[in-house]
This record gives C-alpha cells, structure tokens and sequence, in this order.
C-alpha cells in the first residue's frame, strides 16, 4: 500500500526556493531531484503555504511505507533536510 509524506519546512525569510535561477532555487531543485531518484518514491508536490509564504511544503508519494523507511535510512536522506 502507498504512502504520502507530508513535510513542512520553514525557511528563513527572503529566501526564493521557488525561483529555479537563484541559488536557493537551485537548491531545491536539486533536493526534489535527488529525492524523486530514490527507489520507490513515485512523485514528489511542493508549495509555499498561503498564510505563511516562509512555510514550504512537501508531499512525496511513496509506493509503500517501506520504501519511505529504506530511503530515511540512507545517505540521501541527510541531503534533503536545509
């Protein structure tokens, strides 16, 4: 059975992860990249949160509880966090 992550991550103000030409932008991109590559992630939605535009959000489907497990459980999962 699927399972969908939900993450909620707070960024310093000014910050422009949205923005693929700036170096945050960048960054991110690369983290959802990364994240997207990993064995049974199947697809990975973003957005900042309407009340609170310093408030990312994350919410990566995964084909099973196990994958999202196997995958905290590895090097990359270290890379993900900003």
């Amino acid at each position: 059975m699927g399972a969908t992550e939900i993450a909620i991550l707070p960024m310093k103000e000014g910050k422009t992860f949205d923005d693929i030409t700036t170096a945050d932008g960048q960054l991110h991109a690369d983290l959802v990249k990364t994240l997207v590559a990993q064995p049974g992630c199947q697809r990975c939605y973003w957005g900042r949160q309407v009340e609170d535009k310093n408030i990312l959000r994350w919410f990566v489907d995964w084909d099973s509880v196990e994958s999202h497990q196997q995958f905290m459980n590895s090097e990359y999962a270290l890379l993900t966090l900003i």
